[in-house]
């Protein structure tokens, strides 16, 4: 029987990319032979990214050549019940000043001394931890085209955690190379008592449509906790040739999951504040853009309807609204909901957002999703 080290290089690699990255990714013999492909379509969890992170510097150049699409993913509800190793404890990061950082330890390890905090708090820094470092990676990956991000923290409450995550976040967007088409930001939310004022995320709303920022970008998906309408702003008379596909999502609730949830995201400018939903400004703001997106095919605004904690869509292109059925997720394409008719949006600016904190809602879920 032949080796498959001797077959012609276009044979193999048609066998390489048919059998995929996760096939050669698991046996070592395959591995070393079908290795330009085996890191094409890398799918991660927040665990096997630290893995990554540590690897031999040789280890990187090989999937910092080769990756295209790269999906991370964050860790399951089970992941916060299980023991912890001290050698797991999150680096320190770099904060405002290394006074701070200091300061950031000894409060973080008189917590933990005392009992006052467990896993959620050191796999959430972790993961901040992680990300921040990704992101001196992603540049260097010219190949790449899809990147998608889903992370949530289980310990919005701990003023470390809430404080660092926006951050990191916005570090990872900053950092990816021009050569990506496909982009996706899906970060569930906890409430915070600590974040008051303009939020970071702003930083995301006033560079994702720069056609200097990515250029080639095809598809945009974006859950955000706070957004404003600059999301849509581009530099005067530009256009974004390429784009197809623009969805937002300011609602928590997944119907694909049976949350009890309701809340929604807040607007960048006024978050911690005031309790408001962003939408009917979103609304205006997508409209107006329309005409500068000349190969936009799906543009769409998902929101969560009151009383009934349904998931809405706005067709921005038809301007119809339909709900998201049971079994469809908010970044779907193909699904055919039901159509909705509310009151007007406008008249819905000064509405509170929906206060669920007496829910006992499940967290969030976190499985893979089998496309980027």
């Amino acid at each position: 029987m032949q080796s498959l080290d001797t077959l012609p290089p276009e044979i193999l690699l048609y066998i390489a990319r048919f059998t995929g990255s996760d096939y050669l990714r698991a046996h070592v013999d395959r591995l070393l032979v079908a290795q330009f492909v085996a890191f094409e379509n890398l799918a991660l969890s927040t665990e096997s990214l630290q893995r990554f992170l540590a690897a031999p510097k040789r280890s990187h150049l090989r999937v910092l050549a080769s990756v295209r699409t790269l999906s991370i993913e964050g860790r399951n509800y089970d992941d916060y019940n299980s023991p912890i190793d001290a050698a797991t404890d999150p680096d320190p990061l770099v904060l405002e000043s290394e006074a701070e950082n200091d300061h950031h330890r000894a409060q973080i390890e008189a917590w933990r001394m005392m009992g006052l905090i467990g896993n959620c708090v050191f796999l959430d820094l972790q993961t901040c931890g992680s990300l921040v470092s990704l992101a001196g990676y992603l540049r260097h990956m010219a190949e790449l085209k899809a990147f998608r991000l889903k992370v949530s923290m289980k310990s919005p409450l701990n003023e470390w955690v809430d404080k660092l995550l926006t951050p990191a976040i916005v570090s990872v967007i900053n950092s990816l190379p021009r050569s990506i088409t496909s982009l996706t930001i899906d970060n569930p939310w906890e409430q915070s008592g600590f974040r008051h004022g303009p939020d970071d995320y702003h930083q995301i709303c006033c560079l994702v449509l720069s056609p200097d920022f990515l250029p080639s970008l095809r598809h945009l998906r974006l859950r955000l906790r706070s957004i404003c309408p600059r999301i849509f702003e581009m530099n005067d008379s530009a256009k974004h040739p390429y784009l197809e596909t623009f969805i937002i999502n300011l609602s928590r609730k997944e119907p694909a999951l049976h949350q009890a949830e309701g809340q929604q995201s807040e607007c960048c400018l006024e978050f911690g504040t005031i309790k408001r939903t962003p939408f009917p400004e979103l609304l205006d703001a997508a409209e107006a853009t329309m005409v500068r997106l000349p190969a936009i095919r799906t543009f769409r605004i998902l929101r969560c309807i009151f009383p009934m904690l349904q998931v809405a869509a706005h067709d921005i292109l038809t301007n119809r609204q339909a709900l998201l059925p049971e079994n469809a997720r908010w970044n779907d394409l193909d699904w055919i909901g039901d159509e909705f008719t509310d009151i007007d949006v406008h008249d819905q600016s000064d509405v509170d957002l929906f206060d669920d904190s007496d829910f006992d809602a499940p967290w969030i879920s976190l499985e893979a999703e089998t496309a980027l």
